[in-house]
């Protein structure tokens, strides 16, 4: 874990459905609002994204909307519209507080670390235009849930245009009825101030507010029109810092392989030469064996395979080193601007802006037209585009059950594997291995069966306990009177071995094997 010296860069928007297929200025196809969504937010560089009207269901999935973010988010269930999502870059510490949520009302709350082990409680809130005073009255509620001391910031698009805000007075006066008198109280209790100037949306209304009880935390407020960021929508797009120090994690080192700068040749000739000493097989324990076949192969392979250390870059694949060249240039604009708003600087800024905008998409396209170009001779590609998506994509087999018992943790789900499945081929090639390596190749498979029984893996209780009675009684019976100098070859008394053997299985355990 770092320290970061900067604040958090946010944007909040309502997109009007990401789902939405709309046409581009340089491009008379329609595209998806995610992509232009992704290009908005990898180019500005945002620490936090907050959204409202995703108008998104199950049939989307987290990882497909914003690589390298945490998403949190909630759409609306049963019916079109609506939806609030958040998403908090990788590098930052933040956990969804669900427990702050609440039951009928469309809101996402996050809580953001800050470096001192203190938080930030962010809430993204949308109230639809027809809905009732109820929404205000638990929005008011769980807001009363935490202690007055708490930093909150509470972002979204209210929908409450009869509201007065003149002069952006962090006490507004009302001009109409009970559930804007509602919302002034509960502006007012809560000691929250308004930090968006001027409209929000193309009609002239404030809909959208940005609200915080603790406002010298709030800098660099502007409110840009759809067009200036070039998002098909009806709202104002907000940006915002929040000037506070977070605790970010380090970005992640790895250590790989360089395969394509390896001596393969030399390696296979090392390998051959050395060869492996497999006498160990019925004296160690499997693990034993496994990790001394695994340091002796790896030896090898670091003579012979250089390696590079990495850094995760929690970008998707086609943002490359054209498009992050670019990056630093303008976040230097931005600095400059933020210090003097002069034309001159805001035209560089905006121009920058384009480019990289451009630049992203174009990226994007190429990157598509690749994959489909080298699929059938090479789709090693398709698959790196394919795990950049769904990296994050959460795995519908949580938990395992064998015979009652229940497995969570990965080491409890393969002893239950090992339970239900221990005595496999291992047995057989142990078995055979004793027979057809045996310098007089007659010894009986009932004496090769007692012998495999003194190895280190047959010897254990659980062994003992729970598979002597059901396997080896019976495989021993099987091959009581069996002689290896009665079959052909070899190899078809290898296959009896396999075929008697996979037969006891079944009838064991119940279950198809090939």
């Amino acid at each position: 874990m770092i320290l970061s010296t900067y604040g958090l860069d946010c944007l909040y928007l309502n997109s009007r459905s990401l789902k939405a297929f709309v046409k581009t200025d340089d491009n008379c196809s329609k595209i998806c609002k995610i992509n232009i969504f992704q290009q908005l937010v990898y180019c500005g560089g945002y620490d936090v994204v907050c959204v409202c009207e995703t108008w998104l269901n199950d049939c989307v999935l987290d990882s497909e909307l914003l690589p390298g973010y945490s998403i949190f988010r909630r759409d609306r269930v049963g019916k079109t519209g609506g939806g609030v999502l958040v998403a908090v870059r990788d590098t930052i510490r933040a956990k969804r507080r669900t427990d702050l949520e609440g039951n009928n009302v469309e809101l996402v709350v996050v809580e953001l670390f800050k470096a001192n082990n203190q938080s930030i409680i962010l809430y993204t809130f949308y109230r639809p235009p027809s809905s009732t005073l109820d929404s205000i009255q638990q929005l008011n509620s769980i807001l009363d849930n935490i202690p007055e001391s708490m930093c909150i910031i509470l972002i979204g698009d209210f929908n409450l245009p009869a509201i007065d805000w003149s002069l952006d007075h962090p006490n507004p006066n009302n001009n109409g009825g009970l559930l804007e008198n509602k919302f002034c109280d509960l502006v007012g209790d809560h000691f929250l101030e308004q930090l968006i100037s001027g409209s929000t949306h193309r009609d002239g209304n404030k809909l959208d507010l940005l609200l915080c009880n603790y406002a010298e935390i709030i800098k660099n407020v502007t409110s840009s029109t759809p067009e200036q960021f070039g998002f098909p929508t009806d709202h104002h797009i907000i940006e915002f810092e929040i000037q506070q120090k977070f605790a970010r994690v380090k970005p992640i080192k790895r250590t790989i392989f360089d395969y394509r700068q390896g001596n393969f040749e030399e390696l296979r000739t090392s390998l051959l030469q050395a060869g492996f000493d497999s006498d160990g097989v019925l004296t160690e324990e499997i693990d034993q064996h496994w990790t001394r076949w695994k340091e002796w192969f790896l030896a090898h392979v670091n003579k012979f395979i250089p390696k590079n250390v990495v850094k995760d870059t929690n970008s998707p694949p086609w943002v490359d080193g054209d498009v992050r060249h670019l990056l630093p240039k303008k976040y230097a604009a931005l600095k400059k601007y933020r210090q003097s708003k002069t034309t001159a600087r805001k035209q560089k800024l905006r121009t920058l802006t384009q480019t990289i905008k451009y630049a992203m998409r174009q990226k994007h396209r190429d990157y598509l037209v690749k994959i489909k170009d080298s699929f059938l001779d090479n789709p090693k590609l398709f698959w790196s585009y394919h795990k950049s998506t769904c990296r994050h994509r959460e795995s519908k087999v949580s938990e395992i059950s064998y015979k009652g018992v229940t497995a969570k943790t990965a080491a409890h789900k393969a002893e239950l594997f090992n339970a239900r499945c221990t005595v496999t081929s291992i047995l057989i090639l142990t078995i055979a291995s004793l027979l057809f390596n045996n310098q007089h190749g007659r010894t009986r498979l009932s004496q090769a069966t007692g012998v495999m029984l003194q190895t280190p893996m047959c010897r254990t209780a659980t062994f003992q306990s729970s598979y002597f009675n059901r396997i080896v009684k019976p495989w021993n019976n099987v091959c009581q009177d069996v002689n290896p100098d009665t079959f052909s070859s070899p190899i078809s008394f290898k296959n009896f071995l396999k075929r008697s053997y996979l037969e006891l299985l079944r009838s064991v355990y119940d279950v198809d094997l090939p």
